[in-house]
This record gives structure tokens, sequence and C-alpha cells, in this order.
């Protein structure tokens, strides 16, 4: 499936991903508005640039080492924490990068937490009172690229 990786309303650059993987760089749409570390990487190191943009994406997501993974996963039903970092949009509050399918329509305005509002779910609540706290139900939510310190 073809995704667009953003930088606010900037898209820098579009993959082709496969099994929560970046698999292909179809295209460096702006590398300027990528990420520090994937700036000094061009079209010309390919296979470095696909392995640094893996990297930097799944650095975004939960750590498997965050206690009660294996709860949360069950019950925001998602199998990876890379399965959530994509129905989060790979969204994040301590930047401005996300990520969206190539077809889809949705946009930065309406999707960012800093001008949108989101469920405040305590994580522990996520984790053993999946029905009180109705994550799953909302994916779309910091709880699904953080460390967990709610």
């Amino acid at each position: 499936m073809r995704y667009l990786l953003y930088n606010q309303n900037q898209p820098f650059m579009d993959v082709e991903v496969q099994n929560q993987q970046i698999t292909k760089i179809h295209e460096l749409l702006n590398i300027d508005y990528a990420p520090i570390q994937l700036t000094s990487l061009s079209a010309t190191q390919p296979t470095a640039l696909l392995a640094a943009t893996n990297d930097w994406l799944f650095s975004r997501s939960i750590p498997v080492q965050r206690k009660h993974l294996h709860q949360l996963l069950k019950n925001m039903r998602a199998r990876s924490t890379k399965e959530l970092l994509f129905k989060a949009h790979g969204m994040s509050l301590s930047d401005q990068y996300w990520l969206k399918e190539k077809e889809s329509e949705v946009k930065w305005q309406e999707m960012n937490f800093f001008e949108n509002d989101f469920p405040y779910v305590n994580t522990l609540n996520t984790v053993f009172h999946p029905r009180t706290s109705n994550m799953f139900l909302y994916p779309h939510s910091p709880i699904s690229t953080t460390e967990g310190m709610t």
C-alpha cells in the first residue's frame, strides 16, 4: 500500500508499505522537510535511506519493553506496536511528522494533536479496563505512540 510521509502539510516521501514495513521509496518529494536524520541521505543512497526511514518511523512506535504491552495491544485490537502506529497516522505530541495512505483525503488540520481534541485516557485504564477507556474505538490518540507515561 502506498503512503505519504508528511511534515505538517508538506509531503516529503512517497513510500510502499507491506506488513507495516517500508519496502520501497517511490519518490523523494521534498527531503528538506524530512526529519534531520534523513535529510543528509539522498536518492543516490537508496538502501541507506530506506533503512534510515524505517528506523525513524518505527522509533515513533510504543517500545516493545513497555509495561503491560501485550494487554494494551489486545485491548486496542492490534497485533503489534507498528499496527498501532499506522492506526494513529504516526502522529505524536512531540513533533509534526505523520503519515497517511496516499489516496486518503485526511488533512493535518483535521488530525494533529496540537489543534484537535483527543480522548485523554490513562494508560492503565486502557490496559486493565478497556471497556471504560473505549480506546479500541478511537486508536488515533497519543497513547498509540508514547511510552505510556500517563
